[in-house]
């Protein structure tokens, strides 16, 4: 998985389940890191989990428990970004049940270039999530999710946040921010065609407490919304075009407070090229009124170099218009306009009951010129050179 949580605002996805029929496929996952800086404009999908089929199952309640873990790190001039991930999850022939936490630290020189003065800034964010299914037929299933977290949801909300209280921390009226939130989600997968089509259908639902706006107004100090409900419908399609290529493409629907109706779109693509080469392309874009325009695309190969042992490179490019400017009075904290491009190199071996994976990229974030209502947050939108650091290791018992 790639920083799902740190990276991304109600990034969690109702569990669906695995095809039986495509082993051949190497498993793994896509990484970015691009919405660290888009903020919820549409994300990497994670790759279609190939499994085998399964054995009739036993009449235990729960039969099988994995386990996994996860270190991710991403560093550039002045900023460290850390996500430590665990997960465990069973399946039985009744319930498929999942239980995640994490914990990410935000550790960033904040360095104002018009009002205010230098400070180091350390924050953490603590986050869990259990998610359920449950067959209701042979080829339905229900899924039903929760997620929780107390935190910022990324740095820029931090570095935003200080800004604000420099400026009016000692104004009767300022509150000190504290940041949570949850998330509901429910829905089903259907396998409508045996082995080669499933849909999914899912809503959710979510309410993040943020840290608002300031503006000064002749009464006092306006302080802005700082509840986000957001409401969201999604339709994930997968197939097996051909017992070498399988697809996924993914419908989404938000509806966020003071906001536009957002639709994105997204599709992954899995080639199995020859017995030991596998293709994954990536391409989706959202559009949000009155102009919110993103895509990205990109590409990864992965090479089967020794028994259970493989070998990837990954590019990807992100664009976006900048974010829709939605803030109290003169100040515009939004992020002007975005160009990313990430390279990366993984190794990732793979056991009977264990596998592993280590990956280490390059990205690189540049962004338009800052307007004048703006300016203020120069340091914070600025060309950066990020350096980016994987490691995951599960283990089937």
């Amino acid at each position: 998985m790639a920083i799902p949580f740190m990276l991304q605002r109600r990034t969690h996805r109702p569990p669906r389940g695995k095809s039986k029929s495509l082993a051949l496929l190497v498993s793994g996952a896509w990484f970015s890191v691009l919405s660290v800086f888009a903020g919820d404009s549409p994300g990497p999908l994670p790759a279609v989990e190939p499994s085998t089929t399964s054995p009739p199952r036993s009449p235990q309640i729960l039969r099988d428990l994995t386990v996994q873990a996860d270190a991710d790190v991403l560093w550039a001039s002045g900023i460290l970004l850390e996500e430590y991930r665990g997960e465990a999850r069973w399946e039985g022939a009744r319930y498929e049940l999942g239980l995640q936490f994490a914990h990410t630290g935000f550790d960033l020189d904040y360095e104002p270039n018009i009002f205010g003065f230098d400070t180091r800034l350390k924050e953490t964010r603590r986050l869990i999530s259990g998610d359920i299914s449950v067959p209701v037929h042979d080829r339905v299933q229900l899924n039903a999710a929760v997620v929780v977290y107390d935190g910022f949801s990324d740095y820029r909300s931090l570095w935003i946040s200080q800004w604000y209280e420099q400026l009016v921390g000692e104004v009767p009226g300022y509150i000190e921010p504290d940041p949570e939130g949850y998330s509901l989600s429910a829905g089903l997968r259907w396998e409508y065609i045996p082995l080669n089509a499933w849909l999914e259908l899912s809503a959710a639902y979510g309410k993040d407490v943020i840290a608002p706006a300031y503006d000064f107004i002749e009464t006092g100090l306006q302080r802005g919304e700082d509840e986000l409900f957001t409401e969201s419908l999604n339709a994930t399609f997968e197939n097996v075009l051909h017992p070498r290529i399988i697809t996924q493409t993914i419908l989404r629907w938000n509806d966020t407070t003071n906001r536009e109706n957002r639709w994105s779109l997204a599709n992954e693509t899995h080639f199995a090229l020859l017995d030991r080469w596998v293709l994954r392309t990536q391409a989706g874009a959202a559009v949000e009124d009155p102009n919110f325009d993103a895509y990205y695309y990109g590409a990864a190969l992965d090479w089967e170099f020794a028994g259970g042992f493989y070998a990837g490179v990954s590019l990807r490019y992100y664009a976006d218009t900048g974010e829709i400017e939605n803030s109290l009075g003169g100040f515009n904290s939004s992020a002007p306009e975005l160009n990313t491009f990430e390279f990366g190199l993984s190794l990732r071996w793979q056991g009977d009951s264990t596998s592993a994976k280590l990956y280490v990229g390059y990205l690189e974030s540049d962004y338009s010129s800052l307007s004048e209502d703006n300016v203020f947050l120069g340091n914070l939108y600025r060309d950066r050179e990020w350096g980016v650091f994987q490691f995951s290791v599960s283990h089937k018992f």
